[in-house]
Parts: structure tokens; C-alpha cells; sequence
């Protein structure tokens, strides 16, 4: 989560685009993340990054672990300049 205030100022693609550059450095294949499926924001910032909606939980199995349902997106890690 992130505090209001620090929303929308870049942060959040730094770090982003820092950790992808790490990720592919380590030979990661495939990062993924986990977004609460009703979170519209969060779920179109990984999406400028090429993520893509994997999987979905159900509502019953959310609803198991007294949580938000969320999904999973994934995105392969491609070094620069391979495509």
C-alpha cells in the first residue's frame, strides 16, 4: 500500500522498473504479483509494465482466508534488447 501523499510523484515506477532491471540481471524468467482485484489503480500500473492478469481467486476462497479477492499478473523477464 501506498500513503496518500506519495501517490502519483514516480516513486512507484522507479522502483518498479529498478526491480525488473534486478530481476532480469538475476536470470528471473517470470515476476509475478498478487493486486486486491477491485483495486483499479494498482492493477493499471503493472499493466503499463506488461503485466497481465493470470489467474483470478474466487470470492469463496477469498472469502476462506477473510480476505479481498485478488489476482495474480505476471510478466516475463526479457533482457533489453532481445525482442
Amino acid at each position: 500500500c501506498v500513503l496518500p501523499h506519495a501517490r502519483r510523484t514516480g516513486l512507484g515506477r522507479r522502483m518498479m522498473t529498478e526491480a525488473l532491471q534486478v530481476a532480469v540481471g538475476w536470470g528471473v524468467e517470470q515476476v509475478y504479483v498478487h493486486v486486491v482485484a477491485d483495486n483499479t489503480g494498482a492493477k493499471v500500473f503493472y499493466e503499463d509494465f506488461g503485466f497481465r492478469v493470470e489467474a483470478e481467486e474466487s470470492a469463496a476462497y477469498a472469502a476462506g482466508l477473510s480476505r479481498p479477492r485478488r489476482l495474480l499478473l505476471t510478466q516475463p523477464c526479457i533482457p533489453a534488447g532481445v525482442l
